[in-house]
């Protein structure tokens, strides 16, 4: 098969793309493609042979009229429906192009692989599509776990209790746990947190007993209350956890916790986001007054510096250039620092996206001064929808006067779908409690504004009033469950606004929340909570809690992602894997984690005896099964005796595969198992059995 060296996966990605759509337009004339192992030559006058990839796929790969042409160029190959130059040299998804996956095909794992011998490595292949978009041979069928029939509920982990935390978590993979080759969401992520009493940022992960450990600590104390925000680099696999220190400055550390850079002191350090503000395909880490490229600690500009409550950062003009803008709640700055809107409205804590899916950006700031929401678009001039809804309309129960509650109510949004039509609603914690808006209703300007809260829930939190939240589909049921801490107690609300749980979980004043994020590699995710002894609220018989809280689901039924980066979090700005995405536009959500009852589905099938025992294990769901979450157990089905068990040791992708091989000869009938698969759609086809005489 023709690669044309040197050239990226993007190249050949646009290359093949291009050349389908010439295909198309063509139709392959004067060539007589009989979608064998053929392909349409470059000039279109003859036809070539080419090398389809071994995939390892049970059957032929689907003939060349399935990928919208009558054949594919010389050097693509014609799989999982579409014509495409299958690149080689992936460990993971992640080292493809998006929307692709590893398939690994007839390469073999046999048992030796280690963090010091990794497993083979695989090609880049597109992913299956779809059975409901594209009917054709090899395309994934739906796989899905039910929702839950029970409301969701949570159990108290063993989280870590060495000192307070008074800031922001994030959370993102930083190493290759499972020693597959690539550092992916199917690691085991690292929780990133501030000590309160000495500024020190430390990592933590589960370890084998479930429990949140330290795994380092840095050696510069910086602020303890400032937001913390990493993103891993495209090159060397390195990463770069921004903080802010008390004299205003940031400083960055790499994956082990060494610091590589500190920034000239600024007008303000506190908050902070990454983002690829220029388009230039180089992160950048931004503050309250200066912009820093992340990876060499290079000062790009000093600007603002802007309001205290936070900024987003994200394209709102949309005007075709690349480049994003730092959005406040009442300003928006272009690439250099320069304001290119100003709406007239209070500044306040800052939530953004596309509310109702139509390609615009909805802007909604919190101003805690006030207590009220406000909403407004990107236009010239600022179009604003709504400027003074009332947080505490249903929330009549006030604060003592005097108290922070009572002087300050609102703190940052958080943005998902909870009502469950589609939209995105708008969730805020209050010092009175917490007010959940419909979305769509915020937008109808026919709606009065008290009219426009789908549900109030009260719960006074008179020590702070401005506490973030999150929200997340516990149960599946495409309603999201929304979690909120107060000064004491944090609780757990259902689509509706019905406490189902409430734990105690002491904070300080402030801005954190909680954060629903996968911490072990396996889909599921766990729930972290900051907590603090330092405030001046308690539970029952005046218990405090410090460090971080960790809960886990009893039943795990939606996966999410390993990843939750900073402050403002945005899914649409980050990969799974924690590096930047390559888009720039949408957020479907903010300060919140999708979930999905998509599961991964393995089969096994035998391959001929010989000198070995050797099956191919194919995933044929719409999940991917992470890297060391299942082997294959080999078992003499006579004598019941265990005849041997191979890790999978790489990630099986929907649609990859990959053959396991025992190295012992025997007759008889041998069964084949994989085990440790957790929440696949099916579990029957796990087991083959086959006779070797």
């Amino acid at each position: 098969m023709l690669l044309f060296a040197g050239e990226s996966w993007r190249r050949r990605l646009l290359r093949a793309s291009m050349a389908v759509a010439f295909a198309a337009m063509s139709g392959c004339s004067g060539c007589d493609c009989d979608c064998g192992p053929k392909s349409c030559g470059p000039e279109f006058d003859s036809c070539e042979v080419d090398i389809a990839p071994s995939t390892g796929s049970f059957g032929a790969a689907p003939p060349c009229e399935e990928c919208g042409a009558d054949c594919c160029f010389a050097d693509e190959v014609c799989v999982n429906g579409q014509c495409a130059v299958v690149d080689t040299g992936c460990h993971g998804a992640s080292d493809c192009p998006e929307g692709w996956i590893c398939d690994f095909g007839s390469r073999t794992l046999s048992g030796q692989e280690s963090c010091d011998l990794l497993p083979p490595s695989g090609q880049c292949m597109p992913m299956p599509p779809r059975c409901e978009d594209a009917d054709i041979d090899g395309c994934l069928e739906l796989c899905e776990i039910p929702p839950g029939s029970m409301p969701p509920s949570l159990a108290p982990g063993t989280g870590w209790s060495g000192d307070s935390v008074a800031g922001s978590l994030a959370v993102l993979p930083l190493e290759d746990d499972n020693c597959d080759g690539v550092v992916d969401e199917h690691d085991g992520a690292r929780v990133l947190a501030m000590s309160a009493s000495d500024g020190i940022l430390r990592a933590f992960a589960l370890d084998d007993s479930r429990a949140l450990v330290e795994t380092w600590a840095s050696s510069e104390p910086n602020d303890p209350f400032s937001l913390v925000a990493a993103v891993r680099l495209e090159d060397g696999g390195d990463a770069r956890i921004a903080v802010c220190t008390t004299s205003q400055s940031i400083r960055a550390y790499d994956a082990s916790g060494v610091a590589q850079w500190e920034s000239p002191i600024s007008g303000r350090c506190g908050g902070l986001a990454i983002a690829d503000l220029e388009g230039d395909g180089t992160p950048d880490v931004v503050s309250e007054s200066q912009v820093v490229e992340a990876g060499n600690g290079y000062v790009k500009f000093a600007y603002g510096p802007v309001a205290a409550r936070g900024f987003v950062v994200m394209d709102v003009r949309d005007n075709g250039e690349g480049r994003l803008e730092i959005v406040t709640g009442a300003h928006v700055y272009d690439h250099t620092g320069n304001i290119v809107a100003d709406t007239g409205l209070a500044e306040g804590y800052v939530g953004v996206g596309d509310i109702d899916d139509d390609g615009s950006v909805e802007i909604v700031v919190i101003d805690p001064l006030t207590a009220r929401l406000a909403l407004w678009r990107y236009a010239e001039p600022p179009e604003v929808v709504r400027s003074a809804v009332d947080l505490h309309a249903q929330l009549p129960q006030a604060c003592a006067a005097g108290s922070p509650g009572e002087l300050e109510s609102g703190g940052p949004p958080v943005l998902a779908d909870v009502t469950g039509d589609g939209m995105l609603d708008v969730g805020v914690a209050t010092a009175r409690g917490y007010v959940l808006f419909d979305g769509a209703l915020l937008l109808d300007t026919a709606m009065a504004d008290v009219d426009t809260i789908a549900w109030s829930s009260a719960a006074l939190d008179c020590d702070g009033g401005q506490r973030g939240s999150t929200a997340f589909d516990f149960d599946g049921d495409a309603r999201a469950e929304v979690l909120a801490g107060g000064d004491a107690f944090l609780q757990l609300r259902d689509a509706d606004g019905n406490t189902l749980a409430s734990f105690c979980s002491t904070t300080e004043a402030g801005q954190a929340h909680p954060i629903v994020a996968d911490l072990d590699g396996d889909g599921f995710g766990e729930l972290l909570a900051p907590s603090s002894s330092r405030g001046a609220a308690s539970c029952a018989q005046n218990q405090k809690t410090t460090g971080i809280a960790l809960f886990d689901p009893l039943e795990a039924i939606t996966r999410t992602r390993a990843t939750h980066n900073e402050f403002g979090y945005r899914v649409a700005n980050v990969k799974t894997d924690g590096r930047l995405a390559l888009t720039t536009t949408m957020a479907p959500m903010m300060r919140a984690n999708p979930a999905t009852r998509d599961a991964p589905d393995v089969m096994v099938e035998w391959r001929p005896c010989g000198a070995s025992q050797r099956v191919t294990v194919k995933n044929v769901g719409r999940a991917p099964l992470g890297a060391g979450q299942a082997q294959v157990d080999f078992t003499h089905e006579v004598t019941d005796e265990l005849l041997g068990s191979i890790p999978l040791a790489v990630t099986l992708g929907p649609g990859a595969s990959i053959d396991v091989e025992l190295l012992t000869t025997v007759s008889g009938p041998i069964r084949a198992d994989v085990v440790g698969a957790s929440g696949e759609c099916r579990i029957e086809n796990n087991t083959a059995t086959h006779y070797c005489p």
